[in-house]
């Protein structure tokens, strides 16, 4: 009875450890989704103008992991000044982020293998912008 008592023990451990790590968090999923290089698909945009031809060869190259998140991009233009970043989650929906280099706000928006990424690039102490550097730029991409 005790070799039986025994057998059923180790049996539930075994059984309870591999149910966990087949478990995906909600942000481990975005992070899966988000890895890999995307490049430009339907356009780059600032306030609605299209500026493509600015971001011609740009691509966001997503490495990460649940405790280092870390892109690099080509061709960036003043919406991605700095070639490689971190960045973090700003709460538990996982569509924001938040640049290290510079607190700037990003917003996600995926579907399927689309990324769209939009965020505001505003010069301190200048109201108004120069045409293509800055304003709210959206970028449509697609996954490589």
């Amino acid at each position: 009875m005790k070799k039986i008592l025994n057998i059923l023990f180790v049996s539930l451990v075994v059984f309870a450890t591999s149910c966990n790590k087949n478990e995906v968090s909600p942000e481990q999923s975005i992070l899966n989704k988000l890895n890999g290089t995307w490049t430009v698909g339907t356009g780059v945009f600032v306030d609605g103008e299209n500026i493509s031809s600015q971001y011609q060869g740009f691509s966001i190259t997503f490495n990460n992991d649940k405790d280092l998140k870390v892109y690099d991009v080509v061709n960036g233009g003043e919406a991605f000044a700095q070639a490689t970043d971190t960045y973090s989650f700003t709460d538990d929906t996982y569509t924001v982020i938040e640049r290290k280099s510079d607190g700037e706000i990003i917003n996600l928006i995926f579907d399927g293998k689309i990324l769209n990424l939009s965020l505001s690039i505003l010069p301190e102490g200048i109201s108004a912008r120069t045409e293509g550097t800055y304003g709210e730029f959206k970028f449509n991409l697609v996954k490589q």
